[in-house]
């Protein structure tokens, strides 16, 4: 893997880290991430920011872990998140955060220790 991008899935690992820490701070109750805006604005902008790093990763580690990880999906999710803000569902932010990050942690912690 190149340094670059090895750079990149630890920071993605960060912010994986980062809405799991929320989800265990604000409590992983659907109701209470709807109710609380800073709650969702803190998973959102994490979604974000792992979206843009995905979107840096070079071409050929995409390519290798495609079948592991959609990469053209995380990135979309940031689209969704950075264009769309005030009209996005927050049950598609919920799902991302309780289903897709820790599968995406996972994958990241296996890279960053290759």
């Amino acid at each position: 893997m190149q340094p670059r991008d090895k750079q990149r899935i630890e920071h993605i690992l960060n912010y994986c880290t980062d809405i799991e820490a929320a989800t265990e701070r604000f409590g992983k109750r659907y109701e209470t991430f709807v109710s609380d805006k800073d709650y969702h604005d803190v998973v959102a902008f994490r979604i974000l920011q792992i979206g843009e790093l995905a979107g840096s990763l070079s071409d050929e580690l995409r390519s290798m872990t495609s079948e592991e990880m959609n990469w053209q999906q995380i990135k979309a999710m940031r689209n969704i998140v950075a264009h769309h803000y005030g009209k996005i569902e927050l049950k598609i932010v919920w799902d991302t955060a309780m289903i897709d990050i820790p599968l995406l942690r996972a994958f990241c912690e296996l890279e960053a220790t290759a």
